[in-house]
């Protein structure tokens, strides 16, 4: 971003430098800077000078300078202050009058170039002074990016010499915030110095450009009262570069209350970083800093986000259950004995839900999204089918899933958007990404009270994304007859139409407007008697009927149902009756003298063939080739065009036929051409119509879905690229031009094939998210076909024994070409293990060729994907010797390539659940031994491998305590007691937390068997218990059997469990193998 994006040259900034003056040694430096902008003429430049305090510790002076500059003076000045002029030369070339009462201390200020990465900006200037005219920075003078630097560097620069001159850092340090606090309208926090360290470095706020998150943030609250105990930070892989500082900002309204920062170091990588949090607070903010070391730069902010928090929501409810009248005997001998009068015979019985709106001083402050998502649910139950988006509607991953969820479910054949806001936005972030089957859908909308270009509005959206837009969609616009400015309707809804006719209906919220795309919304399904109403009114509007009660309007179609697509156009036949094809006249017209086409190269099908004699072959096959050569110096898209008549030439014939076209080519001086016209088609056909380009193709989900797992880091990439090699998508005749090219660069010029396909990946990359996903779709096309491109040749390599060019794809740029070809060995190998007399050991071949990734992280995931698969093939009764030799040689390799002081728990289990196969904690034998070889081998910390084997079996008990049927007998037990041997051997100093947590597990499962009645209860209400007693004190029987309050607990659990032996089913085997484990160790009589 242009550092001076918001400064205007003609605006008047007033511009405020503070200095501190050190009369003892006759220093003076510069502590801060501030110009916002203000309203008002521009005065005489002058600058003058305030001593704002002197009573600092020592000699201590605070002075201001003061001067108000117009935005292209603002610039020049602060341009030369970098340069390191002092002020007296700054005010000679920019005409700024000096005051006379400034000292030679003070003209004489300046910054010093050769320090400059570890001083404060002079200025700021951002989006929101523009916008409010004013700047408030916080006097947080620890760690904030528009103050002054910290008392660390003034020692550093020894301005102040606190050996010598008695000063105390804190006093220093407190005298100045006290004094820019009465100068300005700080907002101090309090005696943040001492908590938060001495820290300044940062400058001018950085404004990333893309919406993608390159980090996650979570709120870990307390089970109870909902506290806020801390953030959770998530560094995603690849989105930062070298080392970053990573700043925690708590703030209590306006008043910030703490900052913590931490230095990141190789953040490219995954990472999690906890801060915590010890006081309530209603925003949190984590922000990013370029922690590289380049000199004369400042540092820069690289990524910031807020969450934000909010007391609990509430309100009154008043909610009558009960209503009716009471008649009786009774009642009527009373009315007899009282003249006749009637008795009060009305009943109600009210239920009220007391709830008040907005939150008390002590209330906790908890995220937003979440607190909202919790109210909706309370007041709108699961089964009410309502459902609560925190991000809007135009999450794609959640609103767009949610709505083909519903019309799927409901087998929906039309849908009604009834919206008064609908506008282009609607039509290319939901239409073009709603479509599904074949469904109808209307729009309904009013025009009549919005702007007057509203509905070229709409009717151009939908000519920019028709090539998306699902078959049929018609979009009407209503207004009032008379031409009035009225509202006709203001809710929102979606109806959907079953194939017997039957509505189900769902109000909006919020509008499918581009105005509340991000803004939290709800979707509330309406009860079948109003729904009913409901569709009736909106027809008889749509229908302008006229009706009590219904505006009368008239309807213009927007935009028309029928479409044409350049997928759907039939072929056609040339004058000799040959099938023709994009590009056919261009290439006929290269390859023979005249119109006339040989009758011996038209096939049988009347599809155009290669010379039969070679003499004729190759004089065609030269044609083409100098042709290439010369358009391509001389007609770029004449050049295209010819190539887009011989990739769709050469599909249409065989695959003998067309290695004859591309060797030819290839052998000669063509080669070069051949490669730069291949490569020009791939890039250029992103901005080209079809036949050459793909602009106006239809994008489906399989091309968007596709080109964003190419997006995702390659640690994240082993299922997709699996799923690529294993089910290659179809092919599109219709883009031939594209697919050929990339297949011709693979076979010929592999170097060059990932070149182009790297270039496309990272252009897309860097729109996604910032653009429509109209706009990226001719992307989504290319990189789609591509990838199936290579998917298939790899595949075909490995069926072939060539690994030939598995090294190039290894050490591509971009990570999915890395994790395609990683996958690749993966499947070889297993393959070559289901046969095993084909393959012999060449597999060992093929998994040395994982050393040319160049990551050492990425090497051990490519491995653990060679492991799940291993895994996968021992469960189909494929565990044979070679297999188990197989596993060994992954387990020694992963341990030999794994990064020494790895530190990533998240990313630790991600890997270590490969070495189980589907079933987490499967094959522990495997799991245990790498465990061990990696604390043996200091890669990774014992005290690591215990929290992870605490975490997954507190998981593991957890989950079938409170969902039950979550024991696996073949699995579950082996992994119990083979890594608790492995953590006793391991981390025998964490056993006291592992015992406490099967403790807690057993204090659980106990609360419920305790219960009154429990037995009356049904029977899967109390069993998942009593398994999960028994396996909590198996468990601790392996960990420490001669503990005493471990023997006193298993007899414990023992006991309660004799009550209800007789009523539970042992399916798990659970007690049997607790019974028989109490007998093993002498607790129990056999």
């Amino acid at each position: 971003m242009d550092r001076w994006e918001y400064v205007k040259d003609s605006e008047l900034f007033s511009v405020y430098i503070i200095s501190l003056v050190e009369h003892v040694n006759g220093y003076s430096k510069l502590l801060y800077g501030l110009g916002y902008p203000i309203n008002g003429e521009v005065p005489k430049d002058k600058l003058f000078n305030y001593t704002i305090s002197n009573n600092g510790p020592g000699k201590l002076q605070v002075n201001r300078l003061t001067c108000f500059l117009t935005g292209d003076k603002l610039k020049i000045f602060l341009d030369k202050m970098e340069e390191g002029k002092n002020l007296q030369t700054i005010a000679g070339e920019l005409e700024i009058e000096l005051d006379k009462k400034l000292t030679e201390e003070l003209k004489g200020l300046h910054l010093k170039t050769k320090d400059y990465r570890h001083r404060p900006p002079v200025f700021l200037e951002n989006k929101e002074s523009v916008n409010y005219y004013k700047l408030e920075p916080i006097a947080s003078l620890a760690s904030n990016p528009v103050i002054c630097e910290s008392i660390i560097n003034i020692e550093k620069e020894k301005v102040i010499d606190f050996d010598d001159g008695g000063y105390e850092q804190y006093d220093v340090m407190e005298f100045i915030k006290d004094t820019l606090k009465e100068e300005f309208s700080f907002k101090i926090p309090g005696p943040d110095i001492k908590r938060l360290g001495n820290f300044e470095v940062f400058s001018y706020p950085f404004v990333s450009s893309k919406d993608v998150k390159p980090l996650t943030t979570k709120v870990i609250k307390e089970s109870e009262g909902y506290c806020l105990t801390g953030v959770k930070v998530n560094i995603r892989p690849g989105k930062f570069k070298n080392n970053v500082y990573l700043r925690c900002r708590t703030r209590n309204g306006q008043v910030i209350i703490g900052d913590q920062l931490k230095f990141v170091k190789c953040a490219e990588t995954a990472q999690e970083i906890t801060f915590p949090i010890n006081e309530p607070c209603s925003d949190i903010e984590v922000t990013v800093w370029d922690a590289s070391e380049i000199d004369n730069q400042p540092i820069k902010l690289l990524y910031e986000y807020r969450v934000p928090l909010m007391r609990s929501l509430s309100f009154d409810m008043g909610l009558i259950g009960l209503r009716g009248k009471l008649e009786d005997k009774w009642t009527k001998k009373l009315e007899k004995k009282s003249g006749g009068q009637k008795v009060n015979k009305k009943v109600e019985r009210i239920s009220r839900e007391n709830f008040q709106i907005g939150g008390f001083d002590k209330d906790p402050w908890v995220p937003a999204g979440s607190e909202l998502n919790r109210l909706f649910r309370y007041y709108f139950p699961e089964k009410s089918k309502a459902q609560f988006f925190s991000k809007g509607w135009q999450d794609e991953n959640s609103f767009v899933k949610w709505f083909q969820d519903i019309i799927g479910k409901h087998k929906t054949k039309e849908v009604i958007i009834i919206d008064p806001y609908f506008d282009d936005e609607a039509v290319s972030k939901f239409l073009a990404l709603a479509k599904y089957s074949d469904i109808t859908y209307k729009v309904m909308t009013d025009i009549g009270f919005r702007d007057s270009n509203i509905e070229d509005n709409i009717i151009n959206g939908c000519k920019q994304a028709e090539p998306m837009l699902p078959p049929n969609v018609e979009v009407h616009g209503l207004f009032r007859k008379n031409r009035g400015t009225d509202q006709i309707f203001h809710d929102r809804f979606v109806i959907l139409f079953s194939e017997n006719q039957l509505e189900q209906v769902y109000l909006l919220s919020n509008s499918l407007s581009g105005v509340a795309k991000n803004h939290p919304s709800v979707a509330v399904p309406v009860p079948d008697n109003v729904s009913h109403d409901i569709v009736e009114y909106y027809l008889k509007l749509f229908n302008q009927c006229e009706a009590e009660g219904i505006p009368k309007v008239e309807v213009k179609l927007l935009w028309p149902q029928k479409k044409d697509s350049a997928s759907t156009r039939g072929k056609k036949v040339s004058e000799n009756g040959v099938e023709e094809f994009p590009g056919f006249l261009e290439l006929t017209k290269v390859l023979f003298d005249s119109k006339e086409i040989p009758l011996d190269q038209i096939g049988d099908d009347y599809k155009l063939q290669i010379a039969e004699k070679e003499q004729i072959r190759c004089k065609q096959f030269e044609r083409l080739g100098k042709n290439i050569y010369y358009y391509l110096n001389y007609d770029k898209d004449k050049a295209l065009k010819l190539w887009c008549g011989i990739a769709n030439w050469v599909v249409r014939i065989s695959d003998n036929d067309r290695e004859k076209i591309f060797n030819w080519l290839n052998e000669l001086d063509y080669r070069e051409a051949l490669t730069k016209v291949t490569k020009s088609c791939i890039l250029e056909s992103i901005e080209r119509e079809f036949p050459i380009g793909v602009q106006n193709l239809k994008c489906n989900n399989e091309n968007i879905s596709i080109a964003r797992n190419s997006f995702l880091p390659f640690t994240n990439m082993g299922e997709f690229a699996k799923s690529m090699l294993e089910y290659h998508f179809g092919r599109y005749h219709s883009i031939y031009s594209v697919s050929m090219a990339f297949e011709y660069l693979l076979s010929y010029n592999p170097e060059e094939a990932i070149d182009v396909l790297t270039r496309v990946i990272e252009k897309a990359k860097e729109k996604e998210g910032t653009v429509p996903t109209v706009d990226l779709a001719p992307c989504y096309i290319v990189i789609s076909n591509c990838l199936n491109e290579l998917s298939t040749k790899l595949s075909a390599d490995m069926i072939r024994n060539d690994f030939r060019f598995l090294r190039i794809g290894l050490q591509a740029e971009a990570d999915v070409i890395r994790a395609l070809s990683a996958a690749a060995i993966s499947s070889y190998i297993v393959e070559g293990q289901r046969k095993l007399s084909d393959y012999g050991n060449e597999w060992v071949e093929a998994l040395y060729y994982l050393d040319c990734l160049k990551e050492p992280m990425e090497k051990v995931h490519s491995l653990a994907w060679v492991a799940y698969e291993c895994q996968v093939l021992r469960n189909q009764k494929n565990d044979g010797s070679p297999l188990n030799d197989t596993m060994e040689h992954i387990k020694k390799k992963t341990v030999e390539l794994w990064p020494e002081e790895f530190e990533d728990n998240t990313e630790f289990r991600l890997i270590m659940k490969k070495f189980s196969g589907p079933i987490e904690g499967s094959y522990s034998k495997d799991l245990c031994d790498v465990l061990k070889q990696l604390v043996e081998s200091n890669k990774v910390s014992a005290e690591m491998v215990g929290d992870y084997i605490i975490k997954v079996l507190k998981e593991k008990i957890s989950t079938h305590l409170e969902d039950g049927d979550k024991y696996y007998p073949p699995v579950d037990s082996v992994f119990t007691y083979n890594v608790i041997l492995c953590f006793c051997e391991i981390s025998p100093q964490k056993a006291s937390e592992l015992e406490g947590v099967l403790n807690t597990l057993i204090n659980q499962s106990k609360r419920v068997l305790i219960r009154p009645f429990i037995k009356t209860r049904k029977y899967e209400k109390w069993k998942n218990s009593i398994e999960t007693l028994c396996w909590c004190g198996t468990a601790l029987l392996w960990l420490d059997n001669e503990n005493n309050n471990v023997k006193e607990t298993y007899l414990n659990i023992y006991s309660l469990l004799q009550q209800y032996v007789d009523d539970f089913d042992d399916s798990c085997g659970l007690y049997n193998m607790f019974k028989k484990e109490g007998e093993y160790v002498g607790y129990l009589i056999k």
